[in-house]
C-alpha cells in the first residue's frame, strides 16, 4: 500500500514558540490586573488629592502628584503630628509653581518654580528650629514628587551649621525679636559656625536671606560687601514701621549630604511689633517692644467714640490696676499729643467673665466690683461714659517670646492670647483643654456683646473669644 505523507500540526512543530507566546499572554494579563507601572510611569501616582485625608509622609515617604490633575494637596509630617498644604500651578512653558504653607495657610514655608532647567529643590525645613532639612521637591514629566528626607535619607554623619545674625559691631547673636529704626541703614552679618562653634572655613558655604517670605539673592553676591568664608554682610534699612521678618538660610557641602540650616528673626521696626487696626468691632491696638533684652513692652488702645460696648484684651503679660489707668483724648493726625488726662473711673466701665462661676463680672469706680485689674489671657469689653471724642490709654507689660495660651475650664470661657502672632484654635484645644474634653465652639466677641456667626479658627492678639469646652 502506498504511504501517504502527512504533516504534523503546526503547534506540535513549533511547541517551543507556543509555550513562549502563552507565557507572554499570561504575563500581560497579570500586569493588566495588577497595573504594574511601565517605564517612565510614577509608582502610586496621585490624580485626586483628598484634603480631608492628608497623605502621611512618615508612612509613605514619597508622594507623587499628577500636576495635570492635582492643584492642591495636604500631607502630614513629623510622626503625623503636623499638617502642611501644597498648591501647584502648571505653566505653559513646562514649569510648575509650588507654594508650601502651614495647615491654616497663615505662614508660607517655601515657594518657587521647578521645570526643565531646575528639576529639584534643595532640602526644605518646614520647622525653623530644625537643623536637618525635612522635605525635598522633584519635578519631571508632569509628576511632582514630595520626598520626606528624614524617612528616606539618614541624618548626616558629620557637621552641623549654626546661624548668627549680628548687627553692627555686636558680637552676640541678636535676640529672636529685636528692634530697628525705619529708614536707618544698618549693616548686618550672617555668621555660620560648625557644631563646635568654630568658623566654617574649610568647606564651601553660602547664605540666603528671606525678608517677609521673599527670598533674596545669595548673600555672597557681588552686590553685597565681601565677607569671610563664613560671614556674609548686607545693609538693610526698613521702609515702613511695624513687624518684619528675617529668615536666614545657611548651606554647606558636608558629606555625606549637603546641610541646610535655617533661623528666623522678628523685627520690631520703630519698636512696633504688632498692630490691630481697621476692625470696626475693636479699638486700634499698637504693641511696642521698648526693650529687646528685658522684653518690656507697651500696648496702646484707641477706643472709638461710641456708647457701644467695645471688646479688647491685653496681648502681653502683666497686671494693671483699673484705677491707675489714665485716659487721654486721641490726637487728630498731625496734631500735638494731649497734655491732660482723666482717670478711668470717670470715663468708663469694664466687663469681664468668671469662667469658674460662669457669670459676667463688672468694674465701676467707687462701686462694689468683682474685679479691679486687667489680666492677660482674659477677654474684656469696655463702655465709655463720654463719647464726645476717641479715648486712648497705654499699659506697660512684658512681651513673651512665644504666644502664651489661656487656661480653660468646662463650659464657656472668655479668653485671649499674649504675643504678636495668631494661634490656631486646634493648638489651644490640644494644649489647654482639660483631659477628656474638647473645644466645641469658638466665637469672636464683637461690639455690644454680639458674637460672630462664623467659628473662629485662630485667636488674634488684642481680641476676645468665647470658647466652649465640653
Amino acid at each position: 500500500m502506498k504511504k501517504t505523507n502527512t504533516q504534523a500540526p503546526w503547534w506540535k512543530l513549533h511547541s517551543g514558540l507556543v509555550i513562549v507566546l502563552a507565557v507572554a499572554v499570561i504575563a500581560l494579563a497579570v500586569l493588566s490586573i495588577f497595573r504594574f507601572p511601565t517605564a517612565g510611569q510614577a509608582t502610586g501616582l496621585v490624580r485626586v488629592c483628598d484634603l480631608g485625608n492628608p497623605e502621611n509622609l512618615d508612612v509613605n515617604p514619597r508622594l507623587q502628584l499628577d500636576v495635570g490633575q492635582v492643584k492642591e494637596c495636604a500631607f502630614l509630617l513629623g510622626d503625623g503630628a503636623e499638617e502642611y498644604f501644597l498648591s501647584l500651578t502648571a505653566n505653559i512653558d513646562g514649569t510648575v509653581r509650588y507654594d508650601l504653607e502651614t495647615q491654616n495657610r497663615d505662614e508660607k514655608i517655601a515657594l518657587g518654580l521647578l521645570g526643565p532647567q531646575l528639576t529639584d529643590t534643595r532640602g526644605i525645613l518646614v520647622n525653623t528650629e530644625d537643623v536637618v532639612p525635612d522635605v525635598e521637591f522633584h519635578y519631571a514629566n508632569g509628576v511632582f514628587e514630595v520626598v520626606n528626607l528624614r524617612a528616606v535619607t539618614p541624618p548626616p554623619a558629620t557637621g552641623t551649621l549654626t546661624l548668627h545674625l549680628l548687627r553692627g559691631t555686636e558680637d552676640n547673636d541678636l535676640n529672636k525679636t529685636f528692634t530697628a529704626l525705619a529708614q536707618v541703614p544698618v549693616t548686618y552679618s550672617v555668621e555660620i559656625l560648625d557644631a563646635s562653634g568654630n568658623a566654617v572655613t574649610t568647606i564651601p558655604v553660602t547664605a540666603r536671606l528671606k525678608i517677609n517670605n521673599q527670598i533674596s539673592s545669595i548673600l555672597n553676591a557681588s552686590s553685597l560687601r565681601s565677607g569671610t568664608s563664613n560671614t556674609f554682610d548686607f545693609i538693610w534699612s526698613p521702609a515702613a514701621v511695624g513687624y518684619q521678618n528675617f529668615t536666614l538660610i545657611g548651606e554647606a557641602q558636608f558629606e555625606p549630604q549637603n546641610l541646610t540650616s535655617q533661623k528666623s528673626y522678628d523685627i520690631a521696626v520703630d519698636g512696633i511689633i504688632y498692630q490691630l487696626s481697621s476692625d470696626p468691632n475693636y479699638p486700634d491696638v499698637t504693641l511696642k517692644l521698648t526693650n529687646e533684652v528685658t522684653r518690656e513692652a507697651q500696648v496702646t488702645y484707641v477706643f472709638q467714640n461710641t456708647a457701644d460696648k467695645q471688646p479688647f484684651s491685653v496681648p502681653c503679660s502683666g497686671v494693671t490696676a483699673l484705677e491707675s489707668l489714665q485716659l487721654v483724648p486721641a490726637p487728630q493726625p498731625g496734631s500735638a499729643p494731649p497734655t491732660t488726662s482723666s482717670t478711668a473711673g470717670s470715663l468708663l466701665e469694664v466687663f469681664g467673665f468668671d469662667a469658674q462661676q460662669q457669670r459676667t463680672q463688672g468694674w465701676r469706680a467707687g462701686a462694689p466690683s468683682e474685679f479691679t485689674q486687667l489680666l492677660s489671657h482674659r477677654g474684656y469689653s469696655l463702655k465709655l461714659k463720654d463719647t464726645s471724642t476717641k479715648w486712648m490709654f497705654t499699659l506697660t507689660c512684658t512681651l513673651p517670646e512665644q504666644s502664651e495660651l489661656p487656661s480653660l475650664v468646662r463650659g464657656w470661657n472668655l479668653v485671649s492670647i499674649t504675643g504678636y502672632k495668631a494661634v490656631a484654635v486646634t493648638e489651644l484645644a490640644a494644649k489647654k483643654a482639660p483631659p477628656g474634653t474638647s473645644i466645641t465652639a469658638s466665637k469672636e466677641l464683637q461690639r455690644n456683646d454680639v458674637v460672630s456667626a462664623a467659628e473662629a479658627v485662630s485667636l488674634v492678639p488684642g481680641k476676645s473669644y468665647w470658647v466652649l469646652v465640653q
